[in-house]
């Protein structure tokens, strides 16, 4: 697990390249915010990252999985309202992470139960390896609230193990949204997925590096936006269009809403990649 999070980092940091040219309002199709779950994008992303060769030392790990929710038009009592249908309770002033310049902010933490048939909150302090059900997961789940009566603005942001599934990660993202919805609010989704991946020892590293996308490239029909290569710190970051993805954005003047990162790691010759829609997406304490 440490050695995905230190991979990471330089898939992030090249990420931000493009994320930087990116606008600051992203997009839907189709209307207003809260109109479209991220339900089927995890889905449909999902199927693509298993697209990816995935090394036998590293299968074990399997992919790592962030989704944020930004939410607005819920003031601080609605916020509170909206943690309270999740289950959150307030973090210990010494476990909160601090919001950059953020002063005026609580988080709330817990757990969602990922069980399809009796899927609902659970005790943010439950211990998770007591859950005997194959089907069953507990879902970390964080949300900031801005104590300031005049913002109506938060976050919410899921951590799932790497053993959850796609059911899971959907049942958690339609309870997250239906809260939000109940307390009268709305919200822009992004998420992301990365993992661990052997190279092709049999071609260039750099193209070893541009043909591990390939067949999700071709799978989603995604379209070129922009690119960036650094020859010498061996990283790709490629974002495109594809209208298999409900969420986009602007950046540069044209639609996206599919980031493609990967990374050679110089000690383990290891492959570090990421796929984040609409782009890859951080925690609103740190990129981990």
């Amino acid at each position: 697990m440490r050695r995905t999070r230190k991979g990471l980092m330089p898939v992030m940091l090249a990420a931000i390249v493009l994320i930087v040219g990116a606008a600051v309002a992203a997009k839907q199709h189709g209307g207003s915010k809260s109109q479209v779950s991220a339900a089927e994008d995890l889905q449909y992303v999902w199927s693509l990252a298993d697209m990816i060769p995935t090394s036998t030392a590293t299968v074990s790990n399997g992919h790592h999985w962030l989704l944020r929710y930004d939410v607005d038009g819920m003031r601080s009592g609605q916020a509170l309202r909206a943690a309270g249908l999740l289950g959150l309770h307030k973090a210990d002033a010494s476990t909160e992470g601090a919001a950059g310049q953020q002063a005026e902010t609580d988080t709330y933490v817990g757990t969602i139960d990922t069980d399809t048939e009796s899927a609902g909150i659970i005790d943010g302090d439950a211990d998770t390896n007591t859950n005997n059900s194959s089907q069953q997961t507990a879902v970390e789940v964080s949300m900031l609230i801005h104590t300031d009566h005049n913002s109506t603005s938060s976050v919410i942001v899921v951590k799932p193990p790497s053993s959850v599934g796609v059911d899971g990660l959907q049942t958690v993202a339609n309870t997250i949204e239906q809260a939000v919805h109940e307390a009268g609010g709305q919200y822009e989704y992004s998420f992301r997925v990365s993992g661990t991946a052997a190279p092709d020892n049999t071609v260039d590293k750099m193209q070893s590096l541009k043909q591990l996308f390939t067949d999700v490239v071709a799978k989603s029909d995604a379209v070129l936006v922009e690119n960036y290569e650094d020859k010498e710190g061996m990283t790709i970051s490629e974002s495109r269009f594809s209208p298999h993805i409900e969420r986009t954005m602007k950046t540069g003047g044209k639609t996206s809403n599919l980031q493609l990162t990967v990374h050679l790691d110089s000690e383990s010759t290891a492959l570090d990649w990421v796929i984040g829609v609409p782009v890859i997406t951080g925690d609103y304490t740190e990129a981990d």
